[in-house]
């Protein structure tokens, strides 16, 4: 056995396993659909929003998802209708707070952090019905809240729009 090619093959190893963690520690995860920069899904729409970028007081806080959040908690009573601007305020952060725990995400309100993840996205789409399944990929679908609903839709492309406040984008504010 050659001691330099098992050490040199070694280290090549080690670089590799150090620059992967790294890169890991450095950068902040990029999920599918924000990296697209919208919300967004194909196939069945009961999955579409598990892979969604998280949106907190200091990411996508100035948004289309945003807006599509506030119109979430507007649905479950958390918010006025007049509280949806697409920012992702201290309000926005107080009432996902206060979702989470009627959701069963956190135990109490001190230990639910205000922000919409994975978890909390996830658990809102199980809210969400099709209203209407035409052809291509195009789905109506409604938010059903414990207050009320509200209508949007899924075009071919995959992107969400709420009827009257545009497409759900991480990027720009289309929020009235």
């Amino acid at each position: 056995m050659n001691i330099r090619s098992t050490r040199g093959k070694l280290i090549t190893v080690a670089l590799a396993g150090l620059t992967a963690g790294a890169l890991a520690a450095g950068a902040s995860p990029v999920t599918a659909a924000a990296s697209n920069g919208y919300v967004s899904g194909s196939g069945n729409f009961a999955d579409d929003w598990n892979d969604e970028g998280t949106l907190s007081t200091t990411s996508y806080s100035n948004s289309g998802a945003a807006c599509l959040w506030q119109k979430v908690l507007i649905a479950e009573g958390y918010i006025l209708e007049s509280g949806a601007d697409g920012y992702f305020g201290a309000e926005t952060k107080a009432a996902t707070r206060f979702l989470q725990v009627r959701w069963g995400l956190a135990d109490s309100y001190a230990s639910a952090d205000g922000k919409v993840g994975p978890n909390t996205f996830r658990r809102a789409q199980k809210n969400v019905t099709a209203t209407y399944i035409g052809s291509g990929d195009y789905r109506a679908l409604r938010y059903n809240g414990r207050v009320s609903t509200f209508k949007m839709t899924r075009a071919d492309t995959g992107r969400y729009h709420m009827y009257e406040d545009g497409t759900a984008s991480y990027t720009r504010n289309g929020c009235s």
